[in-house]
């Protein structure tokens, strides 16, 4: 009777517990974690952003990457089950000296806010566009300086 028991134990363990574990849900993702979930599986880095509520299934980002061979590829990351959609239409993109996941990292910092958006902008100086949603609610644009590293309120140019 022993036997069946360890038996019975060890299948459970080995078969049913996994199962109930790969199903379990996961914690949502936000934008900086999406931009590092292409960073590690993609060759290449990201280099634009932006949160999408509105995409029917939940939260989900846009993540534009650079990849290794010169070519933009856009992603579409659901923030609940972390899985990655791939769509790639050729362009360039730039060579900056801080990352976009490394960017909204320092504005949320900086600011207590969330990134909904970000772009990487070159004229005149490159720079980062995020839209930012504050803690108190308030929507605000800014510009993250790419030498300097500090966010400015946007400035429209004339």
């Amino acid at each position: 009777m022993l036997n069946r028991k360890m038996l019975a134990a060890t299948v459970l363990a080995a078969f049913v517990i996994p199962a109930i574990a790969a199903d379990a849900p996961r914690r949502p993702l936000d934008m900086g974690q999406a931009i590092d979930l292409i960073n590690q599986t993609y060759p290449g880095r990201a280099i634009a952003a932006q949160a999408d509520p509105t995409g029917g299934d939940g939260v989900h980002y846009h993540v534009d990457a650079l990849l290794s061979n010169g070519r933009v590829a856009k992603f579409d990351v659901d923030a609940r089950s972390h899985r990655i959609y791939n769509h790639l239409p050729p362009e360039s993109g730039p060579d900056v000296p801080l990352s976009l996941a490394d960017a909204v990292k320092k504005v949320q910092s900086q600011t207590r806010g969330r990134v909904l958006s970000a772009e990487y902008d070159p004229d005149p100086r490159p720079h980062y566009h995020m839209s930012v949603r504050g803690p108190k609610g308030e929507l605000s644009r800014l510009d993250l300086d790419l030498e300097t590293g500090k966010a400015a309120r946007h400035v429209p140019r004339s």
